[in-house]
């Protein structure tokens, strides 16, 4: 079983990597403006406020379960998916 430290650091990096496949889906060339328009649109998208986002890519909140389900099923990922770690496309912590 994965220790609660390791899961919220895998589910962060999973919804780093879901930003970043957002991003990849949704614009060719990102600039710093265009980016900051996504990050609202990303947490639209996931249906959390964007201040919430904001708040779990600076580490101030962390992913619990129901979140981690909603990201899945707003995402079209696997029920579990945010739990694992994939390595393809995976994204180093940072913030």
């Amino acid at each position: 079983m994965t220790s609660a430290p390791d899961l919220a650091q895998i589910r962060f990096d999973n919804a780093l990597a879901l930003f970043d496949e957002f991003v990849r889906n949704t614009i060719k060339q990102p600039d710093a403006a265009t980016l900051r328009g996504l990050e609202g649109r990303f947490a639209e998208r996931v249906q959390i406020q964007a201040s919430y986002w904001s708040q779990i890519k600076s580490r101030s909140r962390q992913i619990g379960e129901r979140l981690a389900r909603q990201f899945e099923q707003l995402c079209h990922k696997p029920h579990g998916w945010m739990d694992q770690r994939h390595s393809a496309g995976a994204r180093a912590a940072g913030p």
